[in-house]
Formats: structure tokens, sequence, C-alpha cells
């Protein structure tokens, strides 16, 4: 009989060793962490999709009334006319417009110099010879370094199409995985969420269980919310940009209001960072509609910030706008573009979870 109880313990002894290596061994560990996450892919984007598709779904429900066959259709109808208009009409025109860009790069940086010793550098020659320093002669050897790198980028950007190819053939593939299992999941997702919240009665105690659902009831709404009103707000913004910059008569009028939508996803400073790569490219085939383009964006940043997000982006989350200056950059600095993007509702999240925490103690001793 002792020598069964030792061998039970054989399993913990393997497992522990097995969990001893995978985290001393940092290669084999990420390798392992990364194998596992390329295998689940389709599941993430199971929820993904899910996630999307139910917030149309439950709209559809409670508007009108439908039943959840016909409302899960509908859904899908809506996101994948959405998914269509973005693959056949979006990309095509960024495609086609990313290599005339680069094509024509060297031809811009020509013209730009020449209109800089047209109209800058003799000013810049007089004050020169006033106060003794080259200005000129530094300016314009500085200017052919940047100049040179410009044609090098872009050129890199080609040939990291790609790669990029291959990963959207991939990401295609594990996307319309998920899409099949995502049908499942919303169709019987009341059975599940019953069947997971059972589970945790049993094993985690009722009063976490309750706590958990609010928090996720909570979370739920809170994102749903954000990303309804900001991608609206997004939308509107890119075809106003769009609409813009080709009466200001920029050559990549689309690929520029394409850029300052998708980054005005990003609250309080999304539309200045999409103003910068505007702002480079443009200045190089022509200074004068780069002031304008810059003009153009700060006054549309503007009009966004105080009249089209207030009506639609304003009230959603419940974030103040000091602490969604705050998400914003966190998320920046710890998780790069995806941080800044979900910054702001995860904040929200927190908020609301601190508050409630905050109004039962603070009722539970009678000052409410």
């Amino acid at each position: 009989m002792k020598k069964i109880k030792y061998l039970e313990l054989l399993p913990i002894i393997i497992i522990t060793f097995l969990a001893y290596r995978l985290i001393n061994e940092k290669f084999l560990f990420t390798n392992s962490l990364n194998y596992i996450l390329k295998m689940c892919a389709p599941f993430f984007w199971a929820l993904a999709i899910g996630y999307v598709v139910n917030i149309a779904m439950k709209s559809f429900e409670k508007r009108f009334k439908f039943k959840r066959g016909i409302s899960l259709s509908l859904a899908y109808l809506v996101v994948f006319s959405i998914f269509t208009l973005f693959f056949f009409v979006v990309i095509p025109q960024l495609i086609s417009t990313i290599p005339s860009l680069v094509s024509d790069s060297s031809t811009y940086a020509k013209d730009f110099e020449i209109w800089y010793q047209q109209h800058i550098a003799g000013d810049f020659v007089q004050y020169s010879n006033q106060y003794g320093v080259d200005i000129n002669g530094v300016i314009t050897e500085k200017t052919q370094e940047v100049l040179k790198f410009i044609p090098a980028i872009l050129q890199g950007l080609i040939s990291g199409i790609g790669q990029f190819a291959i990963s959207v053939t991939t990401g295609l593939i594990e996307f319309f995985i998920g899409l099949v299992v995502s049908v499942y999941v919303l169709m019987e997702k009341e059975e599940f969420f019953a069947k997971t919240k059972k589970l945790s009665n049993a094993y985690l105690g009722e009063t976490f269980t309750k706590k958990a659902t609010k928090i996720a009831n909570d979370t739920d709404v809170i994102f749903a919310n954000y990303l309804v009103a900001k991608s609206l707000d997004s939308l509107i913004v890119g075809i106003i940009a769009i609409i813009g910059l080709k009466i200001l008569g920029l050559q990549y009028a689309f690929l520029f209001g394409i850029i300052i939508g998708v980054t005005n996803m990003i609250p309080y400073f999304g539309p200045i960072i999409g103003m910068v790569p505007v702002a480079i490219i443009t200045v190089f085939i022509s200074p004068m509609k780069a002031l304008w383009a810059v003009i153009f964006i700060l006054v549309l940043q503007q009009v966004d910030g105080n009249i089209i997000g207030p009506k639609i982006v304003d009230g959603k989350v419940g974030l103040p706008a000091l602490w969604g200056v705050v998400s914003v950059t966190i998320g920046g600095t710890l998780f790069g573009f995806l941080g800044m993007l979900l910054g702001t509702p995860v904040f929200a999240v927190f908020r609301k979870i601190i508050l409630d925490v905050q109004d039962k103690k603070l009722e539970q001793k009678g000052l409410v």
C-alpha cells in the first residue's frame, strides 16, 4: 500500500519538473506559449467575431423583437456587408496607392529640393552672411541625408507586402474557422453561460459568481457602447477627411483619410497621430498643400472633439476627460497601439468596479 501512495506522487513530480523547465528555459517557454496561442487563434477569432455580431444581434432582438435565428442571420449580414465593403473597396484603393507613392517618392524629393532652393535657401544665405554661420549648408546637408532614407523606407514597405499577404492568408483561414465556431457560440450562448455560472457556483461559490457576473455585464456594456460609438465617430471623421483633403487637391486623399479615420479610434491623440504621416508625405509633394492639410486636420480635430464626439461618444463610457487622457497614455506606454485603442474602456471598467465597491462600503456605514 505504501508503494502505491508513493506512485501517486509521480504525476505531481512530473508536472512540477515540466513547469520548472518551462519557466527556467526562456525560449522553450516562449515558443510553447506562442504555439498554444497560435493553436487557439481560431477560438480567439470566434470570440471576437461573436462579440461584434452579438452587439448587432441583441439590437435586432430588442428593437424589432425578432427571433434568435432571424436576428443572428441579419447581424451576420450587416457585419459581412461591412467587411465586404472594406476588402473590395478600401483594400484595393490602398494597394493601388502605396506602389504609386513609392515609385514617385524620388520625384517628390527632387521637387521639394527645388522648392526649397527657390523659396527658402536665399533667405538663409542672407542670414549666413550676416551672422557668419552657414545655415543653408547645414540644412541642405541634413535634408539630403533625410531624403536618402525616404525611398528606402517606402521600398521596405513594398517588400513587406509579400510577407503581409502570407500573414493575411493565414489570418483569413483562422478567421473563417472562427466564423463557423462563432455561429454555434451565439446560437447557444445562454446555455453556455448558464453552465459556466453553475460550474462557478459549484467550485468558486455563489458570492464570487454574483460579483464576477456583475463585472462581466458591466464590462460588456462599456466595451460595446464604446466600440460602436467610437467606430461611428471615426467613420464620420474619415469620410470628412477624404472629402476635405480631396477638395484641397491632395493626390493621396483616400489613403490619408483612411489613416486619419483609423487613428481617430485612439481618443484625444488619434487625429494628431494621423496628421503626422499626412504632413510628412505631403510636404515633399507641395509644402503649401501640406500646410493647408495640417490646418484642415487641426480644424477637423476641434470639430470632432467639440461637436461630433460629444454627440456620439460622450456618456457611452462614463470616464472623465482627465482619466481618458491618462488611460490612453498608460495604455500606449504598456501595450502600444492596442493599449491606446482599448485603454479608455479598460480604465472605465476599473473605475466602475472601484465606484461600486466604494458605494457599497458607504452604504454599509450608513453614509449614503
